[in-house]
């Protein structure tokens, strides 16, 4: 007897920073940058869980979390599922981008006015 074992491909949160490639003025946004948009918009939890989705997020199997134990004691590993990387790509991408923006408009102004320089339309 044969058992088939189907294996679903999962992804770390820096994998999917590098597959959305949210990029503003040759600066690529990191996996740091996208746990904290994911917690601006209610998708990871803030506090002490601050790097665990909320629960409806991992019941709708976007999310699963496992535990791993290191030296320095137990940890909860996130990884996005194949559904949860096209509800990214499809569904969140464009607010995550918005969110980078937002980031860069606060934490860089005079870089972000350099963007809004570049990317302003050319008159006709």
């Amino acid at each position: 007897m044969t058992h088939n074992l189907i294996i679903e491909q999962t992804y770390s949160i820096k994998n999917i920073s590098e597959i959305l490639k949210i990029t503003l003025l040759d600066w690529q946004m990191g996996k740091n940058n996208l746990f904290e948009h994911l917690r601006d918009l209610k998708i990871l939890q803030e506090g002490v869980n601050h790097n665990k989705p909320v629960k409806c997020f991992v019941d709708l199997g976007l999310f699963n979390q496992k535990s791993c134990i290191k030296k320095d004691g137990s940890h909860t590993i996130l990884e996005v599922t194949e559904k949860g990387l096209n509800w990214f790509i499809n569904d969140l991408r464009s607010k995550i981008e918005e969110k980078e923006r937002e980031y860069w408009k606060e934490k860089y102004p005079k870089d972000y006015a350099k963007l809004l320089e570049v990317e302003k339309p050319l008159a006709v």
